[in-house]
């Protein structure tokens, strides 16, 4: 089963990132479920189901291994990346985020180390 990805950029949030990602490959795939999802990625089925009803967001960790079972580019996964910590109920963890965000922003910088996104 090849996953599909929906266009990362045009996404505030990882919430809505893995609704769409979950609402793509089901329309694609009459066999999809979160429960293969899961098993496929090696997670919990049990976190498949919170992040789609937004009962918790996804670590950078998790991110990560979703960015190379989507086979994503470099670029895309570090948008995804953004989109956890953007997205983090961590308030600390949010609010460093974002101060990093406007530093790079006035210093002409894209989100991760001076590339466009």
């Amino acid at each position: 089963m090849t996953l599909i990805a929906p266009k990362i950029e045009s996404f505030a949030n990882i919430k809505d990132f893995f609704r769409a990602l979950v609402a793509v490959n089901a329309s694609e795939n009459p066999k999809f479920s979160h429960r293969n999802f899961a098993r496929r990625l090696g997670w919990p089925v049990s976190l498949m189901a919170d992040v789609v009803a937004d009962r918790r967001t996804l670590s950078v960790a998790r991110a990560l291994q979703l960015a190379v079972s989507l086979k994503l580019t470099a670029d895309a996964a570090d948008q995804l990346v953004d989109l956890c910590l953007v997205s983090s109920r961590n308030r600390e963890v949010r609010s460093n985020f974002e101060q990093r965000i406007a530093r790079e922003s006035r210093n002409g910088q894209g989100a991760r180390g001076g590339h466009s996104n």
